[in-house]
């Protein structure tokens, strides 16, 4: 999040394109959202087949919410306006960057979730 406000606070104030700001601003929300109860579930060992599918299912929510933030980033660095990009070369190279580690770590944090089901 604190590398968005940057580009949050720069976003353009056409209508539809504030939506987007908010739109992304909500998943990465959300995302964090979804975390944090990850997280707190993971501390507190999961003693039932259900609690390990509780853990997986916050787990997805992250990804699912990190997809809606691929989406609408991918469109606001694709809008060009008259004053230019809304979003840069770089910072959407840094967007890819940070996207793929996050989605490695999470992806790899269900596999090993996951296996505990089939254990």
């Amino acid at each position: 999040m604190q590398w968005y406000l940057p580009i949050g606070n720069k976003m353009p104030k056409d209508q539809a394109l504030q939506n987007l700001g908010n739109s992304f601003q909500q998943d990465l929300i959300d995302a964090m959202r979804s975390c944090r109860i990850a997280l707190k579930l993971r501390e507190k060992k999961a003693k039932t087949q259900q609690d390990v599918y509780a853990l997986c299912d916050a787990i997805d929510l992250i990804t699912y919410h990190l997809e809606g933030c691929s989406s609408v980033f991918d469109i606001m660095y694709e809008y060009k306006s008259d004053k230019g990009p809304i979003v840069s070369h770089t910072q959407f190279a840094n967007y890819l960057e940070r996207i793929a580690s996050l989605k490695k770590q999470i992806g790899g944090w269900r596999g090993k979730t996951a296996s505990q089901i089939l254990n």
